[in-house]
C-alpha cells in the first residue's frame, strides 16, 4: 500500500511540474513575442500605392491584430495574411505576416503603429511616419515604368461646350488585365462613354523607353450647370504578368489624377432671341439638287452641319416658305474623337414641293451658333435660291362638263367591267378562299413544329448540363470534412462560371458572378479557411448548408 501511494505521489508532483513548465513556456513565449510595423517607403505621392506589413515573431496560436492607428487617412485595397514556421536545434518558431496595400487619400504627414492582442494583452509596434505629397507631373526623363495620365480637352469650357475626359495607361510591363476599381461617376456632366471598339492601344517611345500606351477610358462630357466642377481621382487597378506557372499575375494600384473645369454662362449680350443653343465651332455646307422642275415634282436641299459643337441639340432646320410644302428628315449624328478633340457631324434633308408654277423664291435660311473662338454670336447663312417651276397646274374637270353626263359615263364603264356569270365568279372564290385556309394551316403546323423542336433541344442541353451540376452536388453526401466540401464548392463554381475560387482573387471572383448573394456566401467561407489557417476560428459555419443554398441559386 505504501509502495502504491508513494508512487502515485511521484506521479501527482510529476504532473504539477510538467503543468508549470508548459505555463512557464506560454509565459516566455508571450513575453518573448516580437511584432514590428513595416513599410516600402516613408515618402510617397498622392494616388500612388505602398505595401505596409504587420511582422509577429514567435508567434503561437491565439494572436490576433486589434488595430493600426492612423490607418483611417489610407484606403486599404487588398490585404492578406502568411506564416512561415521554422524548427532550429529543436525549437520551433512561428513568424506571421499581415500584408496591406494601401494609398493615401489626402497629402500630410501621418503617423501609423499597430496594436496586437496575445495572452489577454496588447502589445504595440514601432511608430511609422509616412509623408505623403501632392501628385507631381513628372518630365520625360522621370517617367516611372508604369502610371496613368487623366487627360482634358479643355480645362475652361463655355455652357453647353463638348469637352473630352480620357484615361491613359502607359506601361513597359506586360499586362494581362487592368480596369477601374471604383465606379466613374460625375456630377454636374451628362457623359457618353466611346464604345471599347474606338479605344485604342499603340507603341510610343518616351525618354528613349519604349511603353505600351493603353486609352482605357474615354467620356463626351457635356456640363450642365456653371461653375467649377469637378473630376474626382478614382482607384485602378493593374494585371502585371509575373511570367510565373503558379502566380501568373500581380496587381499593381494606381490613382487618377483629380481635375478640375471652369465652365462659364453665355454672355447675354447680343444674344439671338431665337438662340438655338449651339456652342463651339461650327461649319455648314448645303446644295439644292434643282434649279428647275415639273408641277408636282419635288426639290432637294441637303443641309450638312459640322464641327466641335453640339450638334445634337438641333432636330430641324425648319425654314418657312410660301407656296411650297415641306418635308423635313434628320439623318444620324456622328461622333468621335480626333487627337483628343471632339468632333461631330450631322445631315438635314429637306424636300421641297412647289404648290404654283413660275418661279418661287427661297429667302435665305440662318442658323445660329456662339462661337467659342471668338467669344460671340455668329449665324451661318444658306443662301437664297430661285426655283422655277414650269408645267400647267390641273383644271377642275367638274367646271366643263355637265354633272349628269358624267355620272352617265361612269356607269357605262362600270357595267362594262362586271363579269354577268355569278355563279361561276362564286364558284371561283370559294375554291380560292379553300387554298388560302389549307395554306395557313400548314405554314402554322410548320412553325409549331420549328418551336417544339428548339424547345427540345434547348431542354435536352439544359437538362445535360443540370446533371453535370447535380452529380458535382451528390458529392456532399461522401465528403467527411471542410476541406472536402470546399473542394466540391470550387468545382460547382469552376463548373458553373469557369472560374477557380481556390486560384483567383476576390477582385476577379465578383467581375466574374454578378449574384452579389452568391458571392458572399463565397467569401464567408474563404474567411472562414483563411481564419481557420490562421487558427483564429472563434465560431463554426455549416459548408454543407451553404453549398447546398448556392446549389439552388445556381441550378
Amino acid at each position: 500500500m505504501i509502495g502504491k501511494t508513494y508512487t502515485h505521489k511521484i506521479i501527482y508532483l510529476g504532473l504539477l511540474f510538467l503543468v508549470m513548465a508548459i505555463c512557464m513556456d506560454i509565459t516566455v513565449s508571450a513575453e518573448d513575442i516580437k511584432a514590428k510595423l513595416e513599410i516600402d517607403t516613408n515618402k510617397i505621392e498622392e494616388g500612388v500605392s505602398t505595401n505596409l506589413t504587420v511582422v509577429i515573431d514567435n508567434a503561437t496560436v491565439g494572436i490576433h491584430m486589434k488595430n493600426i492607428e492612423g490607418i483611417e487617412n489610407f484606403d486599404i485595397i487588398s490585404s492578406n495574411t502568411s506564416s512561415t514556421t521554422s524548427i532550429i536545434n529543436g525549437q520551433t518558431s512561428q513568424q506571421i505576416q499581415y500584408n496591406y496595400t494601401i494609398m493615401p487619400k489626402n497629402v500630410g504627414d501621418y503617423k501609423l503603429l499597430a496594436y496586437i492582442e496575445y495572452g489577454g494583452k496588447t502589445y504595440k509596434t514601432n511608430e511609422i511616419n509616412v509623408h505623403v505629397d501632392e501628385r507631381s507631373e513628372k518630365e520625360d526623363d522621370e517617367v516611372e515604368d508604369l502610371y496613368i495620365k487623366t487627360i482634358l480637352s479643355k480645362e475652361s469650357a463655355f455652357f453647353g461646350e463638348k469637352i473630352v475626359l480620357t484615361y491613359e495607361v502607359y506601361s513597359r510591363y506586360k499586362i494581362d488585365d487592368l480596369g477601374f476599381r471604383d465606379e466613374v461617376t460625375l456630377d454636374g456632366f451628362v457623359t457618353k462613354d466611346l464604345l471599347q471598339g474606338q479605344l485604342k492601344s499603340n507603341f510610343v517611345v518616351i525618354n528613349n523607353k519604349d511603353y505600351v500606351k493603353y486609352e482605357v477610358k474615354k467620356i463626351l462630357l457635356t456640363p450642365t450647370s456653371a461653375g467649377t466642377l469637378k473630376i474626382p481621382s478614382y482607384n485602378f487597378q493593374v494585371n502585371v504578368s509575373t511570367g510565373d506557372f503558379f502566380s501568373s499575375s500581380k496587381p499593381i494600384y494606381l490613382k487618377t489624377t483629380e481635375k478640375e473645369i471652369n465652365i462659364k454662362q453665355l454672355p447675354t449680350n447680343n444674344k439671338p432671341d431665337n438662340f438655338t443653343g449651339l456652342v463651339g465651332q461650327l461649319e455648314l455646307s448645303s446644295h439644292y439638287n434643282k434649279d428647275e422642275v415639273d408641277y408636282g415634282q419635288s426639290v432637294t436641299l441637303n443641309i450638312n452641319l459640322s464641327g466641335d459643337s453640339n450638334i445634337e441639340l438641333m432636330d430641324k432646320v425648319n425654314p418657312s416658305i410660301d407656296g411650297v410644302t415641306i418635308y423635313e428628315t434628320e439623318k444620324d449624328l456622328k461622333e468621335e474623337v480626333v487627337g483628343n478633340e471632339y468632333h461631330a457631324q450631322k445631315e438635314f434633308e429637306i424636300i421641297l414641293v412647289p404648290q404654283k408654277t413660275g418661279q418661287i423664291t427661297i429667302e435665305p435660311i440662318t442658323i445660329n451658333y456662339f462661337d467659342v473662338a471668338t467669344n460671340s454670336y455668329k449665324d451661318l447663312v444658306i443662301d437664297e435660291k430661285v426655283i422655277n417651276v414650269v408645267g400647267e397646274m390641273p383644271i377642275t374637270t367638274s367646271e366643263n362638263i355637265n354633272p349628269h353626263e358624267e355620272v352617265k359615263k361612269l356607269e357605262k364603264v362600270i357595267i362594262n367591267q362586271i363579269n354577268t356569270s355569278q355563279e361561276v365568279s362564286n364558284e371561283f372564290f370559294v375554291i380560292k378562299r379553300i387554298y388560302i385556309y389549307l395554306l395557313i394551316v400548314v405554314i402554322v403546323l410548320i412553325i409549331l413544329t420549328l418551336i417544339a423542336l428548339s424547345v427540345y433541344f434547348v431542354w435536352k442541353k439544359q437538362s445535360n448540363k443540370d446533371n453535370k451540376m447535380r452529380n458535382i452536388y451528390k458529392s456532399t453526401k461522401y465528403a467527411k470534412d471542410d476541406n472536402a466540401y470546399y473542394d466540391i464548392l470550387n468545382e460547382m463554381i469552376k463548373y458553373k462560371y469557369n472560374i477557380s475560387i481556390k486560384a483567383s482573387s476576390r477582385y476577379d471572383i465578383e467581375s466574374h458572378i454578378q449574384d452579389k448573394d452568391i458571392v458572399k456566401y463565397i467569401f464567408n467561407i474563404m474567411d472562414h479557411k483563411e481564419k481557420d489557417y490562421r487558427q483564429e476560428n472563434k465560431s463554426q459555419i455549416n459548408y454543407k448548408e451553404i453549398i447546398k443554398k448556392i446549389y439552388k441559386m445556381i441550378s
